[in-house]
């Protein structure tokens, strides 16, 4: 007796979202995802989706990349393998004339009518200082630091959290009412909210407010920090997307 036990198994086909009006819209089971790593190019698949989304937004359908000589950016960091990698995909996937890769210290430093300076770059997950002399950057003089931008965020939502203030995005905000200063929000919940919203998507959603949140409030003193001094300056509020509402005062320097 001859039983045949061959399966078919069909893969589900990912979608991908690239624009922020797309992501702000909740779906089941949708997963937030960075090609980038550390400032480095880390999943290749993503990062041809993303170009592919790209060239079809900005190229006529009748001139495709092939027309178009590229300039990209690169870390100082790179590594080689990445730098031939990316090559390898502009030119033999992408078809296009020229392509250029310069170093984002060097641009930054043209950018400001200099062939030599010392550029900070501080981004999400590290912080580094490059030095460039004549267009060349000095690799054996790179600094750099594990903290950036997402370390300053992570130290207001600890402030947030040991406040007990919560944080609601958006898309879990039916209504809301006014509230004075300090008082607890009064906000309903959405009832059609989508099942399985993974948690990556909830981190996206509460990083943006707290974003927001540091760029306007969050401030660097000219002078040394002195809470002292710090205090007499006027506070600053802000209404959350549930309607709460706080004052910061020596916690937009103390932060920073």
């Amino acid at each position: 007796m001859l039983v045949d036990d061959t399966q078919t198994i069909t893969i589900p086909k990912k979608k991908y979202f690239f624009d922020l009006n797309s992501l702000r819209v909740p779906r089941s089971s949708l997963y937030m995802q960075s090609f980038l790593k550390d400032g480095m190019i880390d999943d290749w698949d993503l990062f041809e989706q993303i170009m592919s989304h790209t060239f079809d937004c900005l190229c006529d359908k009748d001139q495709g990349p092939q027309y178009h000589p590229i300039v990209m950016s690169e870390p100082p960091i790179n590594q080689r393998f990445k730098r031939e990698k990316l090559c390898e995909i502009m030119f033999e996937k992408f078809q296009i004339p020229a392509f250029y890769l310069a170093k984002n210290a060097v641009l930054s430093s043209f950018a400001q009518g200099k062939a030599t300076a010392l550029i900070l770059d501080c981004g999400a997950t590290h912080t580094t200082a490059v030095p460039v002399h004549e267009g060349m950057v000095l690799q054996k003089a790179i600094v750099q630091s594990p903290l950036g931008g997402d370390f300053i965020l992570s130290q207001l939502k600890q402030l947030l959290d040991n406040s007990g203030h919560e944080i609601v995005p958006h898309y879990l905000i039916k209504s809301r009412e006014p509230v004075s200063p300090y008082e607890p929000p009064k906000w309903t919940m959405r009832t059609n909210i989508p099942e399985n919203i993974t948690d990556s998507y909830k981190k996206f959603m509460v990083k943006e407010i707290l974003q927001d949140l540091a760029q306007t409030v969050l401030q660097i003193s000219d002078t040394p920090y002195n809470e002292g001094e710090i205090s007499q300056l006027p506070r600053v509020s802000y209404e959350f997307p549930n309607g709460l509402n706080l004052d910061f005062g020596e916690e937009r320097y103390r932060i920073p």
